[in-house]
Order: C-alpha cells, then structure tokens, then sequence
C-alpha cells in the first residue's frame, strides 16, 4: 500500500485533522485546527474565521463536517457555533447555549446537533429538540473492532471504515493503520496488514496517530491524521512494484538515474545506474548488491552504464562509456575500443542479437560483437556509420533499423550499407531518436522521437503521428514496449498506453506509487514473462500488465456562474445585461487530467478544449442558450450545467414595431406627393434637353463620316509606305549579311597585316587611347585566329569517348562562357535524371560544341534580353535546351544557319557526336539538342593511364616519358590527343609535385593542359631543372595573353584546340629536336668572357659586369668569398648587394653560387673528371655540400644528372 500526503506543505492550514467529508462536486473539505480547507486535487483553499466578518467561518478550531440530503457542508467549530456553507465563500453561523457534541441526520437528511443526550434539528430555520428515534444510527461498524483487538487487544482504534469492497481499515491512536483484507483466504480474519510512518519512504503517510478514515467520491480512501495533515491511499498501488533507495530495505542503491534494465537467465534483476555502476539483486540478502568493477577505481567511465542486455547464453552484457563488459558465472571480461579491433566507439546504447552476434550500437559507428569469441568483426559498408550517434538498433529479417541522435533513423543493409534514411522531412515527430519497436502484426515500426511517437510503414510512409496533443504526457517519449494490441510507453512525465488499432492514449494515473513522475532514457525492459521494468530518476516500477486493472473515474466538475457557485440552472437575463462568465474547475485526485470540452449551445457552433481559464462571453444576442460540458474519456456522456434566456431588447418587442409602422406610412406618403411633382417638372426639362441633344448628334455624324473618309485614304498611303519600308528592311538586312560574308574572306588575309600594326603600336608611349586600341586589335586577332581554327573541327580524327562526372563537366563548361560586353539576363541550369552521374563522351568535341553554338547565340542576342540554357542527363542521353527572347537572333537564325563558320562547325561537331538538333522560332527561338552518352555505373582505370604517385610500384621508371599537368578530369581527354607519341605518358595533377618527377622519371618533354599560371606551376617552371626541359602549353581556346605568358614563363611553345590529328605529335618531336640541337652544339656560354663591350652600359651595371668578370677568375677559389668581392670592388656590402639585385635581380652570393654550379654542370658534361674533383674545381671544399646545392638546384644528384642527360642527348 502506497500513500500520497496532503500537508501543509501542498497548502493546508494545520497538519492536525479532525475530520473530512466530499461535497456535491467531489471537493474534499478537510477539518482541522486551524480553519476548514477544501481541496479539489489541484488547489487548496482555506476559511477562516474574521471577526469583522459575520459571513465568515464562525470559529477556527473545526471539530466536525456533514453534509444533508440537501448536499449542504455543516460545520461543527469549538466555539458553541454551528455554521452552514451558503457558497462563494459565505457561511450561516447558528449559536448554541452549550457546545455541541457531534453533528448527526436524520432519518429524512435533515441536519442534527447532539448536545449530551438531547439532539436539536433545524425546523424552519431553527433548531428544535427531537426524539433520538428521528436520528440516523452511526455506531453500526462497532462490532468490527473485536476482529482487530482480540490480536492486538493493546490498541486505542479512533475509527473503522469498511470500503466499496469489503476491506476493514482501522484507524489507530498510535500505532497507524491495520487492515484486514476481504478475500476468501482471509475468511478467519488471520491475515492482517499493518503500515506505520517510514520516515525514509515517499509512499508513507506522515504519522502513526489517525483520527479518521474516509472513502471520497472517487473511490479513494483518505486516512485524517494528527500532526500529519491527510494521505490518500494510491487506488491500485499494489499493482506496482516500486523499489527506490532505502537505508534498511535497499541499503547499497545509490540515489541517482537508473539507465539500464535486464533479467538473467536465474531472473536476477540487473541495474544500470548513471554513474554508480552495476547492481543485481541477492536472493540471499534479499537486496540488491554492487556488482565491483576492479578497473573502475582507475577509470569511472566504468560505471557509467548506458545500456544492459541478456543474450541467449545467459551471457548478460553491459555497455558503459568506456566500451562493454561481459558478465558470466565466472567473472567479467572488458572490452574498450582502444586495445579492440573494429571495435567503433566505446559509449555503447544498445544491443541486439543476431545469431550467436550482439549489433551493439554506439556513440560513433555501429559493431558486430562476436558472443562466443568476444571479438568485433568487421562487416561490409561499417565506415559510413562512424559519424553517426546511434542510441537504439534493432533488425528486420536483412535490415537493422537504426535510431540516431540527430539524423533520423537508418535503414541499413550489409550488403548496400545506408538504403534509406527518414528525418522530419519525410513526416516522423523529430531528428533525436530515442526508440524503435518492430509491429509483427501490423508490420509498423513504432519510432519514439524527440516530439512524439511517429507509426510508419516502409511502403506507405507515416500511418499515424502522436504527440501531446494526441495525449501523451510529454513529447519526450523513452520507453516502447508491445504487449497484446497495446503499447506501453514511458516518457518524462510518466507512463501510458496507446492501443496500436486505434491509436487512443491512455495516460496512467501519476498518484499510484510509481519511482517518480520522470522515467530515463533507455530504462525499459520486458522479461519472457512479460513483466515490464521502467527506470526513473528514483528507482524502478515493474507490473504484468496482463494483471494491470485500474478504472480511471471521470472528473466532477465546480462550476461558477457570473462570479456564484449557488445559481439556479434556469437563468433569465435582460438584453442589457447579456454577458456571461463561466469558471470550470475540474476535481480529481488522480493525478490524471482529462480533457474538458465545453459549447454554449446557441453560441459555438462546435465544442472547444477548456484551458483553465475563465470563460466570458460578451454581447450575446437575445434567444437561449445551453452550457454543456463532456468529459474525455466519457462514452459521449454531455452534461447540461446551464440554461441561459436572454431576453428581447426594447427595438425588438411588438409595440415598436407598430410605432414604427405609422411613422414609416407617413413618411411613404409625403415622399410619393414630393415624388410626382418632381417627375413632372423633370419631364418637361428632359423633353427640351432631348430635342437639343438631338440637334447635336445629327451634326457630329456629320463631321465624323468626313473624318471618316480622310482617315481611309491616310490608311492606303501608309499602307504604301510600309511596303516600301518592308521592301528596303530586306535590302538591307540581306546586304548586311553579304558584308559580314565579305568581312571574313577579307579579314583571314589581313591578320598578318593587324599583327604588325600592334607590334607597331607598341613602340608609341602609353595612353589610354592606345590602350583601348590595343585591346579592339587583340579582339580582331583572336577572332581571325578562330576563324582559322574553325576548318580542323573536321580532321580531329576518331571519335574519343573519356570517362567523365557530368556535374563536374558542365559546370566547367558554364564557367568558360564568356558573356563579355553583352547585358542580357542568362541562366544556365543542369539536371541529373540518370542513376549515375558518370558517362563517357568525347570531352573535346563537346566543350568545342557549347563554344561555337553559343558564340553565334550571344552575338545575335539583344540588350536585356533572356537566355536560359538548361542540360539534363537521362540514361542514355544529354539534352540541350536553349531559349531565348531576343528578336535580333529570332529573325537572323536562317542566315546564321546559312552563312556562319560557326554553326558550320557546331553542326560538324553534332553530327561526330552523333546528335540531332530541333528547333522552334515562335514567339522566342528554342533549341533541342539530343547527345547519345554511354552512362557508366562504375568508373574503370583509363588504359595506358599512369599516374606519378603510382609509379614507384612501376617498372616504367626509367622508360622515355612525357610528364602531363592537367586536372584529374583531362586525364583522358589528354591522353586521346596524346595517343600518337611514342613516349610513355605519366599524369601529375599537383604542381608542387612535378619536381619529384625529374628525380624519379626519364622525362623528356612537359606538357601543360589548359592550366591557370599560379604561383606554384610558376614557381615550379622557373626551376632551371625545368627551364632546360622541354616544355608544351595546350589550350583549350585561343588568348593571346595566355600566350604572352607561355612565352614570359619560358614554355617552348603553345598550341590551341581544336588542332588536326597527329599535329600535337608533330610538335612534341619539333621542339625535342631543336633541343637536341642545342646539345649538340654544346650551347653553353654563360661562363664564357664576351669581348664585346656596350658603351651604353650606366655606372652600376658596369661595376656588375667587372665583379662577374672577378668572380669568373676565382671559381676555382675556395676561399674567395662576397666580403673579397666588395673589399675588391671597394665598395660597401650594402651596396654590393643593392647593384646587384638592381642589375641582375639576384644577391651576390646567388651569383656565385650559380656560377659555380653552371661550371659543375660543364665539368660534369664535358670532362673525365669524378664528383670530388669537379668540387674542388669549383670552388668547394666539401663534395658532400657540393652534391646537395648541385640536387638543390638542379633536380637531382651530379651522378643522376649526368646519367640523364647522356641517356637524352648523347654524344
């Protein structure tokens, strides 16, 4: 038995109670000695006596209450008075000569005073003397006492109450409260059930001395004690099973969070606790034990337990903070993800099993735990778990259904890793997962979320949505637990059940002696048996929800009408008083609150939920109007509290009616006297206007039919001149199109022409108005140059397909359009609507086909107009859709189409591609353009594709290779145009990587892709290493200030796309064979004294050109050094290198330094001598640093070098 007190802690005037009794709504009004309180499950309120106040409680001290067949509240105080309650607060005092004894009825429910042995009942308003015959009897329970005292003949009983069901409670002065169960095991009163005042227990009353048991209108019984307020006992407590920390019942559990619960295979309950680590109950002790965790001592994420599990070894497995411990008969074992392979994570939530496997869900990842190994395997797509925080894992047949922290729940195969993923967007209450239960008869899944309870289905989506407005007590749902068509939940504001037909909630009553209102995370537990375990922040509450009855009593309802709790149910109001104001106090102590609905029948059209708060209604229109109220839960049960008539106002009653009848007939009939002189006056003015306005017409017709007339002969002359104007538009827009034939033929003879004007205008000095020239001559150029291009499109050979990610591939196509000058609004979009995003086209073909097609597009393309340009990928093709609006392009396509070198090109582009085009020129021109693409499901290796960071598992080392620079996604572009060298090809996408290259490689020649010059490829290529190789920039598209930069950075030449098959090849072998000329010819001056001097060298280069011919005469000099040089020189270190660095943009010792070494490189080429020797010759002491300032600056070893460039250019 479990009890809830009510002291003056919840509001009561005194803890000492003299009596109780429930009045016509439930309310339970409590006497104590200090005032009369009224308690309705919610609120107490409090009556007392002041002396200013005749209509207050006569006296303080209440000694007892009853209640007559009126349902009237009767009030026996210490002070000789008898008082009445009358409602709202008012009370009607009778005073006695002597103090009455009791407050007794009479047989017809008058009330009675016992006063010694007379007894007086109120008769007109008065209290008369009656016979004791008249008196109802009230000692009837007395013979029960016997069955108490002849056990415990000790006992002083105050009172005996036999309930609703049979059970004898006796109340007793000292010695608390006995009870004598009412079953058929119990027919010869043996057992007997005593419960005294546990100082250490919430669920104790609060003091052994009880004046007065009493049962409310709910069924409760209510236990009136000295010095202890009252306690009801929980109705069906003893249903539940609660154990929280007790100093003599429980004394190891700790007073903290239970977050994990199981049952091994001898029915030992296992506790997890927050922080306190593991406990089990002892059948020995009959209390629960610590289960020690030697390791903890060192490491408390030990004992800090998230997660509990039996498998079906009888093996029982805890997952903590610090990894998971197995228990068995003979000890624990440890497992931490530090010293475990494939072990994720070590905060462990949840576990699963799966033949003879744990799924054990963690913090980051998910692993399969091996039962009769103790080891974690590894499994098929495990990576992609390991961002994900999981709390909860179950599975279906092949798939593990995973709740995560903050990303909805996964669907999870081994063997396609992630196959779906549902969060908010697809329906479910939130993102935070706490939960997941597997429907085998529905085939649901039930999702407990951070907001509710979502039900789904795999085919169907969301089934049913439930959440506090559903009726759960609290959005933060924990627990799921199946049993029978209904589904326990626990949550943090207690426990329900929702029946999984019909998706009704039905919250638990919270006054029934559960651990605590709030229950944790991952506390919920089912055993074979069916038992249910929760876990709260107190302790634990278990049940068989089978054997779980409990008949929740709807709620009585206080009501109070315009500010009175004594209204009649009739009520009539004047229009000037329509308002009304309704106060509903719901009465209930069991801690569950239905919804109340209400209608002003007459008013609302529907019902609505009560808030609480008052309810005003204002204006309302003269008729008649019924409250009703109903209950949730109540099978349709409507209660009528109110019957409201508000009554006409003085402009709706009859005798207004008829005064305004006859003012209204008075009124009609001056008007129609007014009215008919006035039409007739009207009459003859609109006869006369009639006849004016005739004359009028008659005139303009006239006028107009003249106007007419001009108007149709203005009409054929501008017909006329709109033809003539039409016929010289088509003069002119087709002589326009001629000129723009002939510029081109012109314009291709003239380039060489333009070229040297520019070279011309470069020598003037430099203005803006030369600037501006410039800038329109490269235009010019750059579009002869294309014009010249424009041929090879038809002899870029066979066409080749290169594997490519089509969002990659368009996007770097948009980004290369150039809109230049032109202001229209353009609008370039791409979808994907394949499976796979990766195809394989010709990469050149079709970037060449976006250039040509849209050059001639934009050309046309009026100011302000709109272009949209929209490519989508189907499976097995790419459609190109381009609209635009301009009227300029809409009329000249044909002539576009016609004469264009451009389009002549695209088209011959398409058809290599083997695309159609359509196209429509209605309102706007629109373009269709389908592109057959292989869609590639999986990328394979391009053939003869070798990459640098692979070579060194390569036996290709030292074969002749060509080093490519080109992003990843031209590696197959590049290796198509470079398909004919006879060199081997190695591809290098990082800059700062293509040194390691010379080292590792036999290069022969560098190819540069279409790549930015940024400052690492710059600085790479300026190595001298790479100034001596080489070099070859391909461009995608003519520019001729990407040329000036090929040529500024010391690249051998440039060539530009597109370009006939073989050329490439050609042009590689070109400038290899220049290069091998310059060997040969033994092109190494750099030391060499030039005898020729310029006379128009300035005073600091002269004093350079004397110190380069003093540092040549000592290079063999170790010991010279820069401080001989500027002592030589005579002049300052300061300003020996400030000439320097202003002359040859180098420091002294630089020079020296590369003087040195260019005379290493000569030795080494072109003498016998070995490595130590050249050192000395050059001027160093030590070979060793010789050899690495000669790797520094030339790539690589003096012996590497040496071998290198023998294999390349031999003599």
């Amino acid at each position: 038995m479990k009890f809830k007190p009510l002291t003056t802690k919840e509001g009561l005037s005194n803890n000492s109670v003299n009596d109780m009794i429930s009045d016509a709504d439930g309310r339970l009004w409590i006497a104590t000695w200090d005032g009369l309180n009224v308690y309705d499950g919610a609120t107490v309120t409090v009556f007392k006596h002041h002396p200013s106040d005749s209509t207050s409680l006569s006296g303080n001290v209440v000694l007892g209450l009853l209640k007559d067949a009126t349902q009237r509240i009767w009030v026996l105080t210490d002070n000789q008075t008898v008082s009445s309650y009358e409602g709202d607060g008012i009370f009607k005092a009778y005073h006695f000569s002597e103090q009455p004894d009791a407050l007794a009825l009479t047989k017809d429910g008058r009330i009675a005073v016992a006063i010694q042995d007379e007894f007086l009942v109120l008769t007109a308003n008065a209290f008369l003397k009656h016979t004791a015959q008249q008196i109802q009897t009230t000692d009837h329970l007395g013979v029960l006492k016997h069955f108490l005292l002849q056990k415990y003949p000790e006992l002083i009983i105050n009172d005996i109450f036999k309930d609703s069901e049979g059970n004898i409670w006796y109340a007793t002065r000292r010695n608390g409260l006995y009870i004598i169960p009412n079953t058929p095991k119990n027919v010869n009163n043996q057992f007997i059930e005593h419960y005294t005042y546990d100082l250490y227990s919430p669920y104790s009353f609060t003091s052994n001395e009880i004046e007065k048991i009493y049962q409310d209108d709910f069924g409760n019984i209510w236990l009136a004690h000295k010095d202890g307020g009252v306690s009801m006992a929980y109705n069906g407590a003893e249903q539940i099973t609660t154990i929280i920390p007790h100093p003599v019942k429980f004394p190891h559990l700790p007073n903290e969070t239970i977050r994990a619960i199981t049952k091994d295979n001898q029915s030992t309950i296992w506790l997890g606790y927050y922080t306190k680590g593991l406990f089990y109950y002892s059948e020995q002790t009959h209390c629960f034990l610590p289960f020690e965790i030697k390791e903890a001592t060192e490491n408390e994420d030990w004992n800090r337990i998230r997660s509990l599990y039996t498998d079906a070894e009888g093996t029982v497995w805890a997952g903590t903070y610090n990894g998971v411990i197995k228990i068995t008969k003979n000890g624990y074992q440890l497992l931490n993800a530090t010293n475990t392979p494939n072990f994720p994570y070590n905060r462990n939530y949840a576990f699963c099993e799966d033949d003879k496997h744990l799924w054990v869900a963690c913090w980051g990842g998910l692993g399969k735990l091996d039962t009769e190994t103790a080891t974690f395997k590894r499994f098929p797509h495990q990576e992609v778990l390991n961002d994900y925080h999981i709390r909860y894992v179950i599975k279906q047949q092949d798939t593990l259904v995973l709740a995560t922290e903050a990303n909805g729940v996964l669907f999870f195969t081994e063997q396609e890793g992630i196959i779906k993923r549902i969060t908010t967007a697809d329906g479910i209450l939130g993102n935070s997962i706490y939960r997941i239960h597997f429907d085998t008869h529905t085939g649901y899944y039930w999702i407990a979320a951070l907001g509710g309870i979502s039900v789904y289905a795999t085919e169907k989506g969301i089934i049913k949505n439930i959440s506090e407005a559903d009726g759960l007590p609290s959005h933060m749902v924990y627990g799921l637990l199946s049993n029978g068509s209904k589904m326990w939940i626990s949550t943090t504001k207690g426990i329900a059940t929702i029946d999984t037909h019909t998706y009704q909630v039905f919250q638990l009553p919270k006054d029934q002696g559960w651990q605590a209102e709030e229950f944790s995370e991952g506390a919920s537990y089912q055993d074979r048996k069916g038992m249910l375990f929760f876990g709260g922040i107190n302790g634990l509450s278990y049940f068989q929800p089978d054997a779980y009855h409990y008949s929740l009593k709807p709620p009585k309802l206080h009501v109070v009408i315009d500010g009175k709790e004594n209204y009649t149910q009739r009520l009539s109001k004047t229009y000037s008083h329509n308002s009304l104001s309704v106060q509903l106090t719901p009465v209930s102590f069991s801690g569950v609150h239905p919804a109340i609905y209400y209608q002003l029948k007459g008013f609302d059209t529907d019902w609505k939920l009560y808030n609480g708060q008052e309810l005003l209604y204002h204006n309302l229109s003269a008729g008649d109007y019924t409250l009703l109220t109903r209950i949730e839960g109540e099978q349709g049960s409507v209660h009528n509290y109110l019957e409201l008539h508000i009554g006409k106002p003085f402009y709706q009653t009859s005798w207004f009616f008829v005064l305004c009848l006859l003012v209204l007939v008075g009124l009609v009939s001056g008007v129609i006297v007014r009215k008919n002189r006035t039409a007739k006056r009207i009459q003859r003015e609109l006869e006369e206007k009639i006849r004016e306005r005739t004359a009028t017409v008659e005139d303009q017709k006239a006028t107009l039919q003249r106007t007419n007339e001009e108007l149709e002969a203005r009409h054929t002359e501008l017909n006329v001149q709109k033809e003539q104007i039409l016929a010289l538009h088509h003069q002119l827009k087709n002589r326009d199109f001629e000129v723009e034939k002939f510029k081109t033929f012109v314009l291709s003879g003239f380039k060489p022409k333009l070229s040297k004007i520019v070279q011309e205008l470069q020598k003037v000095s430099t203005s803006g108005k030369k600037t501006e020239m410039e800038q329109e001559l490269f235009a010019l150029i750059q579009t002869i140059s294309e014009w010249d291009y424009l041929d090879h499109v038809q002899a870029l050979g066979a066409v080749a397909n290169s594997q490519v990610q089509f969002k990659k591939l368009i996007r770097r196509i948009y980004e290369n359009i150039q809109l230049g000058k032109i202001t229209i609004e353009a609008k370039f979009t791409y979808e994907i609507m394949a499976a796979s995003e990766l195809i394989a086209i010709d990469v050149l073909r079709l970037k060449l086909l976006f250039q040509y097609l849209l050059n001639e597009v934009l050309k046309y393309s009026d100011s302000a107009s709109k272009l949209t340009v929209s490519t989508v990928l189907e499976e097995k093709d790419m459609i190109i859709t381009l609209q635009s609006n301009s009227a300029l392009l809409r009329e000249q396509w044909e002539n576009i189409q016609d004469y264009s070198p451009y389009y002549k090109a695209f088209e011959t582009l398409l058809k290599d591609l083997a695309g159609v085009i359509q196209q429509t020129t209605s309102k706007e021109l629109s373009l269709t353009i389908t592109i057959p693409v292989v869609n590639v499901q999986q990328q394979t290796e391009a053939s003869g594709v070798l990459l640098l960071k692979h070579l060194e598992q390569s036996d290709a080392q030292q074969k002749p290779s060509i080093l490519v620079y080109c992003d990843a996604d031209d590696v197959e572009l590049v290796q198509h145009l470079l398909e004919n060298t006879s060199y081997q090809l190695v591809f290098e996408h990082d800059a700062n990587a293509l040194p390691s290259a010379l080292q590792q490689i036999n290069v022969k020649a560098l190819v540069v892709y279409n790549a930015l010059f940024t400052s690492a490829l710059i600085q790479v290529i300026s190595q001298p290493a790479f100034k001596q190789l080489p070099s070859l920039y391909i461009a995608e598209h003519i520019d001729l200030e990407m040329e000036e930069k090929v040529m500024d950075h010391g690249m051998s030449a440039i060539i530009y796309l597109p370009v006939r098959a073989g050329f490439i090849e050609k042009k590689i072998q070109s400038i290899l064979q220049q290069r091998k000329k310059v060997f040969s010819a033994g092109g190494y001056d750099l030391l060499s004294d030039s005898a020729a001097t310029s006379v128009n060298l300035n005073p600091n280069e002269k004093l350079v050109k004397q110190a380069l011919e003093l540092i040549r005469k000592e290079l063999g000099n170790a010991a010279f050094n820069i401080d001989i040089l500027h002592s030589t020189l005579d002049i300052s270190r300061t300003k020996c290198y400030r000439i320097f660095k202003e002359v040859l943009q180098q420091s002294p010792s630089d020079v020296l330094i590369n003087l040195r070494l260019q005379k290493a490189e000569q030795l080494l080429l072109h003498d016998r001598l070995n490595i130590s020797e050249i050192s000395f010759e050059c001027g160093f002491n030590d070979p060793k640093y010789f050899s690495r300032m000669f790797k520094k600056h030339f790539g690589a070893s003096p012996k590497s070098y040496k071998q290198q460039q023998q294999n390349e250019f031999p003599v």
